[in-house]
């Protein structure tokens, strides 16, 4: 418990410091905090909502997010006239994100709440959902269902909620931190292949409502998402092994003492 007590109160005095900058890395510098803090309250059975206003500047920092991994892509790519278009709307669009997260932490501070010292935390419960999260992780992975790159998205999102719990006993415990950095090296390549998903579809609906769409703007990007598809494809078991194998040791864990944190 004092390792979650003492990263809290770190993670809090980092973001109080970044409250009156404005610059485009101390954006982003509060969102990873923010990051942070969720699993840090998940492990004391505190929910998010229960910073005032951190729900909404979430929401806010995944749009922005949205529209940087695009740019960031399209800033390494050969543009053709009507991508430029369509970056030049993207620029000014992630212009006005800012601007609307800077506004909005200025008019609504975030409130933090206190963890009790005294609070308590189940691993097994966690452990359990760790297990249930990863028969989902499987039965997707042997289903057919990921034969696609566009079905990624879920499967990230699956993935996210496994790598959170994971996340969560490693505050528990005392986990090999490049055992939990290794797993996070998965949720990065799946982020990937998702992120060209987000471009194409966002190129697709900004050229529709023009109707001047040609499918041509996005056979490049679905080229280079097949050929990350196709890495993590070829890991696929290497993947569902190393995810067992961070329960199992958790479980190995766990057994050697039930006590409550």
């Amino acid at each position: 418990m004092d390792k979650i007590l003492s990263k809290y109160s770190s993670l809090l005095e980092k973001y109080q410091q970044l409250e009156n900058e404005s610059s485009n890395s101390e954006i982003q510098n509060r969102n990873d905090i923010l990051i942070q803090i969720v699993p840090l309250l998940s492990a004391c059975k505190i929910k998010f909502s229960k910073v005032k206003h951190g729900e909404k500047v979430i929401e806010l920092y995944e749009k922005l997010r949205d529209v940087e991994v695009q740019l960031a892509i399209l800033e390494n790519t050969q543009l053709n006239a009507e991508l430029v278009i369509y970056q030049l709307m993207l620029r000014d669009k992630a212009l006005k994100f800012k601007w609307k997260i800077q506004r909005f932490i200025k008019r609504k501070i975030l409130e933090f709440p206190q963890i009790d010292k005294r609070s308590t935390a189940d691993k097994t419960k966690v452990i359990e959902k760790l297990t249930k999260v990863l028969d989902k992780l499987d039965r997707k992975v042997h289903s057919g269902y990921i034969d696609y790159p566009a079905n990624i998205h879920k499967l990230s999102k699956l993935y996210s909620k496994f790598l959170f719990q994971v996340e969560i006993l490693y505050y528990l415990e005392n986990l090999d931190e490049s055992r939990l950095e290794h797993l996070k090296k998965y949720q990065v390549q799946l982020k990937e292949i998702d992120d060209y998903e987000v471009l194409m579809s966002g190129i697709a609906r900004f050229f529709m409502k023009r109707e001047w769409y040609d499918d041509q703007n996005v056979a490049n990007f679905e080229q280079l998402q097949n050929a990350l598809y196709e890495t993590f494809i070829f890991s696929i078991e290497t993947f569902i092994s190393d995810c067992r194998l961070a329960i199992q040791v958790n479980k190995d864990i766990a057994t050697r003492g039930m006590d409550m944190v």
